[in-house]
């Protein structure tokens, strides 16, 4: 799989993608109410067609995998686990290049489960409490292949929060997530 290198993912970053974050809104009683993975919108890394008032076409595929994103991070926000497990395709890869406490390439969904599974577990028994505090979800000129940018809050213990901003280069084949690579400041 041909995935975008480092350089270019933060050039690409650099270079007008943050017009599209959804922002944080302000509810009736004043109150900040953050982002959900259901306001998560997408936009385009390439050149479409317009369509009457200037907006881009979005495929059907392009919907779908914004789909399969918003309920990725649903699952991992809620650790919901098996319906996770449901969107990856059986032949999943997954990378985190940057990772130091799991494997930085992981072949099939089988295995990726058994390497999270201790991950997952940790997080159960220090509480961590995750939420969504960000998210941009953009299709890129090779179809199939999209750039989502976002970032997870946690509650550890019930102690201060703490963000950790992601990126994930996401390949959707056949209705299921096929591919990953995740970066994550670990």
């Amino acid at each position: 799989m041909r995935f975008l290198a480092n350089a270019l993912v933060v050039s690409v970053l650099a270079t007008g993608c943050a017009h599209s974050k959804v922002a944080v809104t302000a509810s009736g009683s004043g109150s900040i109410a953050k982002p959900r993975a259901a306001d998560c919108k997408i936009t385009f890394l390439r050149n479409l067609p317009a369509k009457e008032h200037g907006m881009a076409a979005i495929s059907q595929s392009d919907e779908e995998a914004l789909q399969l994103f918003k309920r990725q991070i649903a699952c991992v926000v809620e650790d919901e686990r098996e319906a996770q497990m449901r969107l990856y395709a059986e032949d999943l890869r997954y990378e985190f290049p940057f990772a130091n406490d799991r494997p930085r390439r992981i072949e099939g969904r089988d295995a990726f489960r058994k390497a999270m599974e201790p991950i997952w577990e940790r997080r159960r028994k220090n509480r961590v409490e995750l939420s969504l505090e960000s998210c941009e979800f953009h299709a890129t000129d090779e179809e199939g292949l999209f750039l989502a940018v976002f970032t997870l809050g946690a509650v550890i213990d019930q102690g201060e929060p703490v963000s950790s901003p992601c990126v994930q280069l996401i390949r959707v084949r056949g209705g299921r997530i096929a591919e990953v690579r995740e970066y994550f400041e670990p």
